[in-house]
């Protein structure tokens, strides 16, 4: 196919794209990080991440990221250096790793130059990428030298002048200068297979001084001068930051040679909640995937095209057989079956895409209050458990004067099928549905903040608890110990054991020195019998599931929800008889066709009064448009209708009807809000039309006439009784003031206050409690509930506070004991450190003297 553009153009790569593309990481560690999600997408255990000091290097040090992964073959390796080259794309489940560019913007963001080792099978390959090597050549295009080796022999699989050449290059513009050299990198890696990446010729600051600081911490990479400035750890400590990188770690990370402790941020807050999100909202990108899918399937017109050549071609071979005919037909039917493969596959993906789709998507967001340092608080957001966003600050905790939900920490993992990350992975691709994502967690957090009860309880006095005792928002908690053992006994301490990677809760009990875990730690050490060995399933902490009792509709949910109404309205009215149609596709009821024959009876009056006041004699109907912009008319009104007074819905048979059509109280709410009061005449022809919308205000006690341009029938409603104007007969006299009265009703609910008061019993109340369960509905209905409930509050009070002040006073007391006990132990201890000087002098002396 491409043999008939082989004159035209092409675009080429060149050496200041590489630079180009790495600027897209404008946080460091976002670069670092797509080195680590490429050991991780090669079901790597353990990757170690360490710097070698080389004199003669910019920086003088190199970084080094060593994987024991799947490793790659040479083959492989060459689609590596291609952009925009990966087959992770289609992998599933899907990788960290889609768009084939981490390795090359990532390394570039480090570093001038990086070498790539890796071995797989019987294969040893190198991989040198060198912006220096273009720069000092004065090349434009991007070289890449790809020399490979066999395992057993170290001999080159290529011995040829290319072969030279590349690794002449390498001993040029790399660290090392022999073959030998060379090879000795792959004897790093110690298993069948396995990655090693070096970066050198680091990027310096405009102060001439490395962006990575290594001197500060010999065991951790941070961000030069960035500590002094972030409160978050993980905006300038690499270990911190990889800590929390991915939701389920299942790699062991070392940097600096110490293992790094991956923290479960979930199991790491103060009372954790979780609320469950179902939507069929954030479709755009399964859209798009599903609109590629379809363009894919049409492939099969080739096929088919395909098919007819073969037919030609097995003719001409019947006719003569010669040996090009047959060459061209086996070439032929080599293509048809990869076409038919291919079209099978796009086929099933489009069916995978179309019933994605359809699915509901559901989120799980978990909140929880960070009480070990309360300033890093914020939303942490993942994509297919890759972090994309830390410490976002949303909804109300961008208002920082109301001190509203500060502490929260939230946390949500968005599957890419719903969003996708931008090509650095510190964003969204997609900037409306982050943002409608953004205003969703805001609404829910506010409701676990309601849950939680802070408010109520004084978010100052929440704070005081925990050791928090500054009015300063950004210091830190005191280190008493009575407020470190406070937060030690509201989080459990859960640790990943290096073995089997399952996750292990610590004893409850544990001291608070005891805490600080050694750098391996397995589960034989776990004092908790229940959890000590690696073949025990994970037992994690309980979570429980919250409940979102209000949300505002997003606009696109209003939408949809306003379509959906509008579509069952329309089949619900599909299913009616109708005997005449508007001519501008109104919503539209049959009303009843004689009032003479209707019965009216007293526990249906309204309806019978709404039935009454809507006849259908001479083609009268009653009809609604619902639209979601506006009211719309017909254009043959001429005469408008006369209404003296107020009608409410209800009064002329259209609220119960309109209730029976939306369901939900959202949707009322929504199509209520769009309805424009107008009252038309339609006299066009024959038809004789009232068009009346909703009115939503209150009826009055006055008298309402309705009337309809002629020659419509005129009905009138005077003093409650109904009168046609032809006939000018009294229907029924509908008494619509008078309550209804049910006597069994009024009973049980006198009985139901009887035991509310006798179960609220204030202590030393002036009534007593036999006789609040003889009241009588008249003695009820004159009761003074607010007094009864406030002496009831504040014998509770009173009970409460009596019950915190002993508390205190017993922890007090404890506290006074303890204190006690260890100056004794104390005074114990010097006492035997004497009495051991004194038996070790005597013994001296009773050698001396034997001697």
């Amino acid at each position: 196919m491409a043999d008939k553009y082989h004159d035209l153009s092409r675009a080429q790569l060149t050496r200041d794209y590489l630079h180009a593309n790495s600027t897209t990481h404008d946080f460091l560690f976002g670069a670092l990080a797509e080195l680590v999600d490429n050991a991780r997408d090669a079901t790597a255990t353990q990757l170690n991440i360490y710097t070698e000091m080389i004199e003669e290097l910019k920086g003088g040090l190199a970084l080094c990221f060593l994987d024991d992964g799947v490793g790659m073959d040479p083959s492989e390796a060459v689609d590596v250096i291609h952009l925009g080259k990966s087959v992770k794309r289609a992998s599933d489940p899907p990788f960290s790793g889609q768009y084939g560019n981490g390795l090359k913007s990532g390394t570039m963001r480090i570093g001038m130059d990086f070498m790539l080792f890796t071995k797989k099978s019987n294969t040893l390959t190198c991989i040198l990428v060198s912006r220096t090597f273009y720069e000092n050549e004065g090349i434009d295009e991007v070289i890449v030298p790809v020399p490979s080796w066999y395992v057993s022999t170290q001999e080159s699989i290529k011995n040829d002048p290319k072969f030279s050449l590349e690794m002449a290059l390498i001993y040029k513009y790399s660290p090392f200068n022999t073959e030998l050299e060379v090879l000795e990198q792959f004897c790093k890696i110690t298993g069948s297979s396995g990655t090693l990446v070096i970066i050198y010729n680091l990027k310096l600051n405009d102060d001439g001084e490395l962006e990575l600081d290594i001197k500060t911490d010999p065991s951790d990479i941070l961000l030069t001068g960035m500590k002094r400035n972030e409160v978050q750890p993980e905006r300038y400590s690499f270990k911190a930051y990889s800590a929390i990188l991915y939701i389920d770690p299942q790699m062991k990370i070392f940097i600096q040679g110490q293992r790094v402790h991956t923290k479960p941020l979930f199991f790491s807050l103060y009372r954790p909640r979780k609320y469950t999100y179902f939507s069929k909202g954030f479709k755009v990108r399964i859209l798009r995937e599903v609109k590629e899918a379809e363009l894919a399937v049409k492939i099969e017109e080739k096929m088919q095209e395909v098919k007819f050549k073969m037919g030609e071609l097995e003719k001409t071979c019947g006719n003569g057989i010669e040996s090009q005919n047959d060459f061209k037909l086996a070439n032929a039917l080599m293509k048809l079956s990869e076409l038919q493969s291919d079209v099978d596959r796009k086929k099933k993906l489009h069916q995978e895409k179309r019933r994605a789709l359809e699915k509901i998507n559901n989120l799980t967001f978990i909140f929880g209050m960070n009480i070990e340092k309360r300033n890093c608080d914020g939303m942490f957001i993942y994509n297919n458990s890759r972090l994309i966003k830390m410490y976002k600050r949303i909804g109300v905790q961008l208002n920082c004067k109301l001190r509203s939900c500060d502490g929260v920490v939230g946390l949500v993992d968005v599957p890419t099928v719903m969003m996708a990350p931008t090509l650095n992975k510190q964003d969204f691709a997609n900037a409306r549905e982050y943002h409608n994502l953004l205003k969703i967690m805001g609404q829910f957090m506010l409701q676990y903040w309601k849950d939680l009860g802070i408010a109520q309880m004084g978010v100052t006095k929440f704070w005081n608890e925990f050791g928090y005792l500054s009015t300063n928002w950004n210091s830190l908690p005191s280190n008493a110990l009575q407020y470190r053992r406070k937060r030690a006994m509201e989080i459990q301490v859960t640790v990943q054991c290096d073995l089997c990677l399952r996750w292990r809760t610590l004893p409850s009990n544990l001291d608070v020195n005891d805490r600080v875990l050694p750098d391996i730690w397995v589960c034989s050490m776990n004092q908790n019998l229940q959890q000590n060995r690696c073949d025990i399933p994970e037992q994690l902490p309980h979570i429980p599931l919250g409940t979102m009792k209000t949300r505002s509709l997003l606009s696109t949910e209003k939408q949809a929800l306003l379509e959906k109404s509008i579509q069952r309205h329309w089949e619900k009215m599909a299913s009616l008889p109708f005997q005449k149609t508007l001519p501008t596709e109104p919503l539209m009821r049959r009303l009843p066709s004689d009032l003479s024959n209707e019965c009216i009876s007293k526990k249906r009056r309204r309806s019978a009064f709404q039935d009454a006041c809507c006849t259908n004699s001479n083609a009268l109907e009653r009809v609604w448009f619902f639209s979601n912009k506006c009211l719309k008319t017909s254009s043959g009104c001429e005469k408008a209708s006369r209404v003296h007074g107020k009608f409410r819905p209800s009064v002329m048979g259209s609220e119960k009807q309109f209730s029976s059509l939306v369901h939900s109280a959202e949707e009322r709410s929504i199509a209520r809000s769009l309805w424009v009061p107008v009252n038309v005449c339609d006299t066009s022809a024959n038809n004789k039309y009232m068009v009346q919308t909703l009115i939503k205000e209150e009826p009055k006690n006055e008298d309402i006439v309705e009337s309809v341009c002629k020659p419509c029938i005129q009905w009138e409603v005077k003093e409650n009784v109904i009168v046609r104007s032809d006939t000018v007969s009294i229907v029924e006299q509908v008494d619509l003031t008078k309550p209804i009265v049910n006597h069994g009703t009024v009973e049980g609910i006198v009985t139901c206050f009887r035991n509310l008061l006798s179960h609220f019993v204030p202590p030393n109340y002036c009534i007593p409690k036999e006789q609040l369960n003889h009241l009588t509905a008249e003695e009820l209905v004159t009761f003074p509930m607010h007094n009864y409930f406030m002496h009831y509050e504040k014998s509770l009070r009173k009970q409460l506070q009596s019950s915190a002040e002993s508390a205190i006073s017993r922890a007090q007391g404890l506290e006074e004991k303890m204190q006690q006990v260890e100056r004794r132990l104390q005074e114990t201890k010097e006492k035997l450190k004497y009495y051991e000087r004194v038996v070790a002098q005597l013994l001296n002396k009773f050698h001396t003297a034997t001697f």
